[in-house]
């Protein structure tokens, strides 16, 4: 857990709007990292201390599924969500053991619900 008692979170999603949103619900009971890329992701783990990835899984140049893949390799025990537009996705389905990802997360999705989620992936 990070320095403020508080969780980190990086919240990943290439949408600016859903980034805003996700920040302004969660910023009071987390500390909340944002990346609009997989990329920008990638180098705000290997520079900030992160208890929890949730990223978006439809975005440009890589997708969720594959940020997850890459951050496995460097941080395996990394609690991973995902959120989707499209929860029965089967390939996200089929990777969600696969690749440790705790939640596949449904668009929109319920403040309540999430809060759960997120509380049961950083309890201590």
């Amino acid at each position: 857990m990070s320095k403020s008692d508080k969780a980190t979170i990086l919240y990943v999603d290439d949408m600016v709007p859903n980034i805003n949103v996700f920040k302004i619900t969660f910023k009071r009971h987390f500390n909340i990292i944002t990346a609009e890329s997989a990329e920008e992701a990638i180098k705000i783990l290997s520079d900030e201390s992160i208890d929890l990835l949730i990223t978006d899984h439809f975005m440009p140049q890589k997708t969720g599924l594959e940020l997850i893949e890459e951050v496995n390799r460097s941080h395996p025990d990394l609690p991973k969500m995902i959120i989707s537009e499209y929860s029965k996705d089967a390939i996200i389905r089929a990777s969600m053991a696969k690749l440790g990802i705790l939640q596949n997360i449904h668009k929109p999705w319920d403040r309540d619900e999430v809060m759960g989620y997120i509380n049961e992936a950083v309890k201590a």
